[in-house]
């Protein structure tokens, strides 16, 4: 008996030893690094946050850690597992994310990014739903779902100077070091605000494109062509360099790659992409 446990013990300190390897290795990024607690300890198995899941994982590629609203344990994100209040996603130099809220909005975000969900609810009955997310820094591409129906409705990602939002809305933003880049897609109505004066405002409509550098909202707004967000829009379907073999990246394009999407990354190169 002694002995069983003995050799019981020693094969969890043999996998936890391997667990430690494979999260040093991750950690080794530097950016990823920077965006993540020094004292952070991350676990392969995860444990569920606080409260009730306000989402779920869609597809994963590359490493991505995901904290809960304590920030002290960080977890090994996969496919199927749910997402809570207060929780933040954090992606690598070679990972990427896809989630999608209670709500049906669904989020992609790309290498390097980092971002919180800071507060979301859906109730279906009272016909309510809120969700307030934060990106900074990092590139992300949401759609928000269409809730005619719902009269309480909200939907906002801030950025370190601005909060951009609407009832609904398909938009891209990219936050860098002193400059946020917002992207309006089809049928959005994007309401954009400043953080330090929120009595500044300025609305985007379809394949309209504002440049916020050091904070300050621009006077004008540029039109984008049509094919330069699809293209934008595809980079948030894309595989990460290095992470498949040549053949194994042919066969996911031969078939869906994304669980629980209608979007395939060949559709994306189509031009009605936008048509609903």
């Amino acid at each position: 008996m002694l002995k069983s446990k003995h050799k019981f013990i020693a094969v969890v300190v043999i996998s936890w030893a391997l667990a430690a390897v494979h999260v040093e290795g991750i950690l080794n990024h530097s950016f990823a690094q920077s965006l993540l607690p020094q004292e952070l300890t991350l676990n392969e198995i995860y444990e569920a946050g606080s409260g009730l899941p306000v989402g779920k994982i869609q597809s994963i590629w590359g490493d991505v850690v995901i904290l809960h609203a304590d920030m002290i344990d960080g977890y090994l994100a996969k496919v199927g597992l749910p997402l809570f209040n207060g929780d933040t996603i954090v992606t690598t130099e070679n990972g990427s994310f896809g989630c999608k809220l209670n709500d049906g909005s669904t989020i992609r975000l790309a290498s390097n990014s980092k971002l919180t969900i800071n507060h979301s609810t859906h109730d279906a009955r009272r016909k309510s739903s809120f969700s307030v997310l934060s990106l900074i820094p990092g590139n992300a591409y949401f759609k928000i779902a269409k809730l005619d129906e719902f009269e309480a409705r909200e939907f906002k990602v801030e950025t370190d100077v601005v909060v951009a939002g609407g009832r609904q809305a398909d938009f891209i933003i990219m936050v860098a070091e002193g400059i946020t880049e917002i992207l309006a897609l089809q049928a959005t109505i994007l309401q954009v605000a400043s953080l330090e004066d929120p009595e500044q405002k300025i609305v985007l409509s379809d394949f309209q494109r504002a440049v916020i550098l050091d904070g300050v909202l621009p006077a004008t707004v540029e039109m984008i062509p049509t094919e330069e967000a699809a293209q934008l829009v595809s980079q948030f379907y894309q595989i990460p360099e290095g992470i498949l073999s040549d053949m194994a990246m042919r066969k996911l394009r031969e078939k869906e790659i994304f669980e629980d999407e209608d979007i395939l990354e060949e559709d994306i190169e189509k031009d009605d992409f936008f048509i609903e």
